[in-house]
């Protein structure tokens, strides 16, 4: 009983009209998209850290790995 009361309180606020239901679906999506592109974002940075965008290794950037050898 106790657990039913946010529950139908959530219902009552963004699910019961459908005019607030599609709003709650709408902006989730964005939401959603936005965190999903920053994480994207962020991994495929993290990635690929130490690689230019014209395909070289910047200077500074540690240059060795399981694929490279040893410097």
């Amino acid at each position: 009983q106790a657990a039913a009361m946010p529950l139908s309180r959530l219902y009552n606020v963004f699910f019961r009209r459908t005019s607030t239901f599609t709003l709650t679906i709408v902006l989730s999506a964005l939401v959603f998209e936005r965190v999903f592109d920053q994480a994207a974002d962020a991994f495929y940075e993290r990635l690929n850290q130490g690689v230019s965008r014209a395909g070289g290794v910047r200077p500074g950037a540690p240059c060795s790995g399981p694929w490279l050898g040893p410097s």
